[in-house]
């Protein structure tokens, strides 16, 4: 979790730059874009990993998998719902930082 509330707090540093979608790219640098891609990436690995843990993921052999990182993952329905939005994103990252 240390490692997690790190990307966290560093992904926030960089969004506090911008306020919309426009200006992702105009006021973000590659740099920044690439490392806040490479952030992402690594909290959703956390988070799949949590997920897996509290057995709201399933393994799957049919065809309904979706493949997310090296996962081979399915989400169990009854006990998750899709984040639709960043807006969705960053409520559940203010609620796993209020824990």
């Amino acid at each position: 979790m240390n490692e997690f509330h790190r990307i966290s707090k560093y992904k926030r540093n960089i969004y506090r730059k911008i306020k919309n979608e426009e200006e992702y790219s105009k006021k973000l640098s590659n740099e920044e874009r690439f490392i806040l891609k490479d952030l992402s990436d690594k909290e959703n690995r956390i988070l799949l990993e949590i997920l897996a843990n509290k057995q709201w993921l399933k393994s799957t052999e049919d065809i309904s998998y979706v493949f997310i990182n090296e996962y081979k993952l399915e989400l169990n329905p009854e006990r998750f719902e899709l984040l639709n939005s960043l807006h969705d994103e960053k409520l559940i990252q203010q609620e796993i930082k209020d824990l």
